[in-house]
């Protein structure tokens, strides 16, 4: 399962490269944020067949609240392409509407409280356009690899960056949780051969 947000056409040559092997693959890409990876309420939108997506849709509801199986491998990511086209959009129009009102002569905060009442509201203009007008820009999330950040609390340890991952490792202990020692393929995938030896 792949729950990154890459190109489509890149998903289905990793999607037929494991199931060359005798495996399934499903692209699971989300969206919700930061917020919702904490709240556990991402929207998921999946692509691959739908035995496996049953199997492990249960996984997926511990994530998250909208789960879609949307069709084969690469609509999850053409999916979240579509998602990103429209946010973009409306960040777009939202900052464009601001910046109208304000150079207008408009209080911006109050414009954007009058159209959350119509049918310009929109998550965007509830969330980013507050952002907007208190001019908060920052990331929703680290721009750095996991592997590169520094482990919560460690500010005086320069350059550890194995910390995170030895902490990864530590909570999944904790969680019963057990790490394969040697290529994962081989013992999730059924009938994988030799191929997966290689």
């Amino acid at each position: 399962m792949g729950g990154s947000s890459i190109p489509p056409f890149e998903t289905k040559t990793f999607a037929g490269k494991i199931n060359a092997l005798g495996c399934d693959y499903l692209d699971a890409p989300v969206s919700g944020g930061e917020v919702g990876a904490k709240a556990a309420s991402l929207t998921i939108m999946v692509g691959g067949p739908e035995a496996p997506f049953e199997r492990v849709e249960p996984l997926f509801a511990l994530m998250g609240k909208n789960i879609t199986h949307v069709g084969c491998n690469g609509d999850g990511q053409t999916t979240k392409v579509a998602n990103q086209i429209i946010v973009a959009l409306n960040i777009a129009a939202v900052s464009e509407a601001l910046v109208f009102a304000s150079k207008a002569g408009a209080d911006p905060a109050k414009v954007r409280q009058a159209l959350m009442g119509g049918f310009a509201a929109s998550r965007v203009l509830a969330v980013h356009g507050e952002r907007m007008i208190k001019r908060t820009f920052n990331p929703g999330f680290p721009n750095r690899p996991a592997s590169e950040r520094p482990e919560p609390g460690a500010a005086g340890r320069q350059g550890d960056r194995r910390a995170p991952a030895a902490d990864g490792r530590r909570r999944a202990a904790d969680a019963g949780l057990r790490r394969p020692r040697h290529g994962p393929a081989r013992p999730l995938c059924a009938g994988a051969g030799a191929g997966a030896q290689q």
